[in-house]
This record gives structure tokens, sequence and C-alpha cells, in this order.
């Protein structure tokens, strides 16, 4: 009997619109071109998405613009997944074009900009980039067309892919040193939920698996992040227990994760085994100049039933509030009205003092020396502080439902406003001098 395997591509191939959405979300894309002598130049950039076609930003002078320009064809590939069966992706083959048309060239900057950097970005001030959400980058032409290639093995014939016009280099290349993203991992944010429903005489059980962050997640991958992701059941297994673990991140975000599942790991709570004290190794690495970023939720501060502890942790010298030793959640059903009282403070990045209704946060008591940034009536929201050559953030509220709501999470400054206090946690955070994008496609 024939057996097929079923991987992502095939009991979901993207076609159509979907296809088009995944390609427009998708933050890379793998370039090969063939060099004079045959060997293939393969390298990942950059790309944006306009009108059903795809656009790539590179050097007029590059291997590959020279490649193109000898007539040789192009491949490309857009894919995802780590394990076999969630394997997926769109493969393209073609040739490259150029554009000329002004108009379109600056749509195709702001597509740039809005997709890898953001107003007040750490990158976005850099010369070439410039304010207001436009990108001074090389200029690509026009790319795709339709018939651009199903994932899993199947391709396009004639799709067409751009090349620039102009010789400028990118903003991943403006700079005197290379591009490095800012390395952020985030934990927290899922939980799993048992519900046994009573039906009369009969009962039966059901678990969910639930997660909080995608849309926090979505917004700061597209402000140009290196996100690493630790759910909550994985903090055991994959969250970092050693300094040099750490020294991989510039900032480090606890949300909605209690303080046990670091100080609990499972060779401590299931075997007695001694191991390291991850909060400890976390609040060294914040003094050493890490960025931390908590934010509220039912398990974060203290939390409900006074079970997220932190106010007992090595943490809690760092935070820059004092985590109160009780039951800290303050539900405010009827919405409360956030008050921004220092406006043109660098963590806000320039969004507006209005901010959307928040349900609800925790009560906690700014340290001195903190520096309150928002309010909730009389207790602190939004509250920065140095933690010697670190920097912290407390922000009481959550980044999710149901403290966030609906008006929060869809407001235009959100994806900003979350990417200004990373960038402002992370400024005085290490720097790696890995580039980013790779000094992929240089002549």
């Amino acid at each position: 009997m024939a057996v097929t395997p079923i991987t992502a591509s095939t009991l979901m191939p993207l076609r159509g619109d979907k296809r088009w959405a995944y390609l427009t979300r998708a933050r890379s894309i793998r370039v090969a071109t063939l060099n004079e002598d045959g060997s293939i130049y393969l390298t990942p950039l950059w790309h944006v998405v306009h009108e059903k076609k795809v656009y790539i930003p590179f050097d007029a002078g590059s291997r590959h613009a020279a490649n193109a320009a000898a007539g040789r064809t192009l491949s490309a590939l857009v894919d995802d997944g780590e394990e076999y069966a969630t394997v997926h992706g769109v493969r393209i083959t073609g040739t490259l074009r150029a554009v000329a048309d002004p108009e379109l060239l600056d749509v195709l900057a702001g597509l740039v900009f809005e997709k890898y950097f953001h107003v007040g970005h750490v990158r976005g001030e850099l010369p070439g980039v410039r304010r207001g959400g436009r990108a001074d980058v090389p200029r690509a032409g026009p790319g795709e067309d339709d018939r651009l290639g199903h994932a899993g093995g199947h391709h396009a014939r004639h799709a067409r892919v751009a090349r620039p016009a102009g010789a400028r280099r990118g903003p991943a290349r403006m700079s005197a040193g290379p591009y490095t993203p800012m390395k952020v991992l985030v934990a927290g944010e899922s939980w799993i939920k048992h519900t046994i429903h009573m039906k009369g005489f009969d009962q039966f059980h059901t678990t969910e698996y639930e997660e909080g962050a995608g849309v926090f997640l979505d917004a700061m991958a597209a402000s140009g992040f290196a996100l690493t992701y630790v759910r909550a059941h994985e903090i055991s297994a994959r969250f970092p227990r050693t300094a040099a673990e750490l020294e991989a991140f510039d900032v480090v975000v606890l949300s909605d994760i209690g303080s046990n599942s670091f100080l609990l790991p499972d060779e401590t709570f299931l075997r007695s085994e001694r191991s390291t004290n991850r909060l400890a190794e976390l609040a060294a690495w914040t003094r050493r100049g890490g960025g931390l970023v908590m934010i509220g939720g039912y398990m974060s501060f203290s939390g409900i039933d006074g079970r997220a502890r932190y106010g007992m942790s090595p943490l809690a010298p760092v935070l820059p509030v004092r985590v109160l030793d009780h039951d800290d959640r303050m539900e405010v059903p009827e919405g409360l009205k956030p008050e921004v009282v220092a406006p043109g403070h660098p963590v806000l990045g320039g969004t507006p003092a209005e901010w959307p209704l928040l349900l609800g946060y925790n009560r906690v008591v700014a340290r001195e020396g903190a520096e309150v940034v928002a309010r909730a009536g009389t207790d602190p929201l939004l509250v920065v502080g140095e933690a010697e050559a670190g920097r912290a953030v407390a922000f009481t509220s959550d980044l999710a439902p149901h403290w966030a709501p609906p008006e929060f999470i869809g407001w235009p400054c959100y994806r900003q406003l979350w990417a200004s206090i990373l960038t402002w946690a992370a400024a005085a955070g290490p720097r790696r001098d890995d580039p980013w994008p790779p000094a992929a496609d240089r002549p």
C-alpha cells in the first residue's frame, strides 16, 4: 500500500489570498542566483509585498544584481516550520526586473520601514531612514505575478522578482557597523484549561491550550525585534539557566508567569536535585546591563491570591516597583483611563498621551529613584528605573485580554508603544556584532 506523507503543505496548501498573506507576513526570503562559474549564490534578504507582487531591496552592485544583469534566472524560497509535518512555504523561480516609478518607489520605501522599523526604532534614526514612516532604501522593482508557486514543492515558471535601479544601500547596512536587531526573550502568556462538563447524571472533561501573546509577538516581530518565545510550560526546559545563555538577549520580558515556574524546575521539584536559581541569574544579568520588562497579569508581581510571589524572589530588588505581599489585582470592569504623567519620556516613543481604557492592573509602589511615566488613578501603571548598569520596566496592566481589551489591542499605537518600551529597556543592554540581515548581498 502506498503511503503519502502528510505535511502542512499537503494538508492545507497555500493558495490564492492565503498564499499572499503568508508572503506578506514572512520576515525574510531566501534568494539564489547563478554565478558566472556555475556556483549558486544563496542569501537571506528582506522583502515586501505590494499589490500581489514581491519586492526585494538590495544593492545594484551586488552579486545578485550582476547575475541578474547577465540574464541568469533566480530561485527563491519563503518557508517556515521546524518539524517535518509543519514545514511549509512558497517556492519562486523567474527573472529579476527593475522599477523606476518614483511614486511606487516611495510606497515601497514606506512598506520596508513599516515592516522592519518603526518611528522611534533604535535603528530608525540612522542616516537614510526618514522619520515619519518612510525609509530611504534601495529601489526594488516589480515582483512576482500571481503565478507564485504553492507550498510544498510546487513553483511558478515565470515569476518575476525585482532588482533595484539605484546603488544605495538599505537600512540594514546604513550604520558604520553591522546591523543587529535587538534580541528579546518573551516568557509566559500561555495556559492550559481543564474543564469539567456536568450534564445531569453524566460528566466529561476537556482540555484546551491557549496563548495570549499572539498580537504582541506579531507586532514586535513586525518592528524588527528578533524574538524567542518561551511558553509557560516550557520554562523548566527552555528558559536560560546561566549568565552565558542570558547574554544572548538584550531584553527579557516576563508576562503573566509566576516565580514558582522559575524557582521549581523539574530537577528540583520532581527529583530533589540542586539547580540554578534562574531569577537570581536574571537579576544579576539585569545589573550587568540587561533590559528587564515585567508586564502585569494574574501571575505577575504579587498576582492572584499572592501566588506570583515576585516580592519574595531574587528578582524583587531590580524591579522599579515594590511588590505587595498580598493579592495585588485591581479589577476595574467599568474601565480605567490611564494618565500619562511624563508624555515626553523616551520609553513612550512619541506615542500620544491619550490611551484606550484598560480593565485592570496589579497594584504596586514605585521605588525611590524610579520614574512613574503613567498612572492608573493614583497607582503606578508604567514605571521605569535603572538597575546598576541595566534598566527595568514595570507595566502593571496587561498586553492581552482580559485587562487589555480589544480597544487597547487594536489601538494604532499599540505596536509603537511596546516597541518603544523594549527599545528603552535595551538601551543599556549588551550588543553583539553578528550582523542582521547577514552580510549576505555584498559584491
